[in-house]
C-alpha cells in the first residue's frame, strides 16, 4: 500500500530539509516501539501526534512535524480500515496495556495502548523511505543550485579590488532612510563612486556620483534595453534620455552593488 503524505517535497533552506529528514528518521527508527494511546472518545485519527516512547527513555511526546506524524497515523488507520472495516488500530497493532475506570454518571471507560505489529511497522518504514528519497532528490538539486549561486557570488565578489562605503541619513516621502556612497576600485586601477538609495514606493536605485558624459550633470539611471545596459539622464520636458552604454567597470559595479550593496535583498519600500 502506498501512503499519501502532505509533507512538502522541496524547501527553500538547508535547515528546512534537515528538519524534515530528522522527523522522518524519528518515526522510522522508533515506530516498532511507539506506544499508541487511545483518546477517551476512542477516536484514534491523530494518535501519532501522541505516540510516546516507553517512559524509561524519558520522552513523552514526539511532535517535530505535526503534519508528517498525523499523516503517518492516518495512512496506517486507513490500512486497518481496509483490513477490518474499522478506523482503529485493532488489526495492525497489538494491545500492550489496558486501563479501565468509571467516570461521571457511572460511565465505564476502557482505554487501550497499542504497539504496531512488525509487518505494519515495516510498511510504514518502506513508505517513509520512498518519501525521503523523493525529498533527497530535490535536496540534491537544491544543493547544486546553491553551489552555482555561491560560485556566481564569489565571482562577483572577486570582480573588484576593494570598496569604501560611507552613509548618511536622508528623508523622503517614506520618512527617514539611509543613503550610501560607495567608491569602488577595479582591477585596472580605476575608481568610480556610486550612490545607493531605497526610493519610497519604487525600490533600490544605484546612481553614478559622477557625470557619465560631457555636459551632463552627475547622476543618471541604468536601463536595460534589448539586453544592453545604458545610462539615461533626466531632461526636463523630455524625461529619461539615453546618454551612452555602460563600460565594463560600470556593469561590474552595478552587479556588485545589486548583490552585496546595503539594500541588496530589499524590495520596494512602502
Amino acid at each position: 500500500m502506498k501512503f499519501e503524505f502532505r509533507t512538502r517535497r522541496s524547501f527553500e533552506t538547508e535547515s528546512d530539509y534537515d528538519e524534515v529528514f530528522v522527523s522522518i528518521e524519528r518515526i522510522r527508527s522508533r515506530c516498532r516501539t511507539y506506544q499508541i494511546r487511545e483518546n477517551f472518545d476512542r477516536h484514534p485519527a491523530k494518535a501519532f501526534e501522541f505516540m510516546s516512547l516507553p517512559e524509561s527513555e524519558g520522552e513523552r511526546y514526539l511532535s517535530d512535524d505535526y503534519l508528517l506524524f498525523s499523516d503517518a497515523a492516518d495512512n496506517l488507520l486507513r490500512l486497518n480500515e481496509t483490513i477490518s472495516g474499522k478506523y482503529r488500530w485493532d488489526e495492525i497493532a497489538d494491545i500492550v496495556n489496558t486501563r479501565i475506570g468509571v467516570g461521571v454518571n457511572d460511565w465505564h471507560w476502557e482505554l487501550h495502548t497499542y504497539v504496531l505489529k512488525p509487518e505494519y511497522a515495516q510498511i510504514l518504514i518502506d513508505n517513509l523511505d520512498m518519501l525521503e528519497k523523493e525529498i533527497r532528490d530535490n535536496y540534491e538539486t537544491f544543493l547544486l543550485e546553491e553551489k552555482r549561486e555561491e560560485d556566481k557570488r564569489n565571482a562577483i565578489r572577486k570582480s573588484i579590488v576593494s570598496i569604501s562605503t560611507s552613509e548618511r541619513t536622508i528623508f523622503d516621502e517614506g520618512g527617514r532612510t539611509k543613503e550610501y556612497t560607495h567608491t569602488i576600485t577595479f582591477h585596472d586601477g580605476q575608481n568610480l563612486t556610486f550612490i545607493e538609495r531605497s526610493v519610497f514606493d519604487f525600490g533600490i536605485v544605484i546612481n553614478p556620483a559622477y557625470s557619465v558624459a560631457d555636459g551632463v550633470e552627475p547622476g543618471g539611471i541604468c536601463i536595460n534595453q534589448d539586453g544592453i545596459r545604458q545610462w539615461h539622464n533626466f531632461v526636463k520636458d523630455k524625461g529619461w534620455v539615453l546618454v551612452r552604454p555602460l563600460t565594463e567597470n560600470e556593469m561590474t559595479a552595478i552587479d556588485y552593488l545589486r548583490t552585496f550593496g546595503k539594500f541588496s535583498g530589499s524590495g520596494v519600500r512602502m
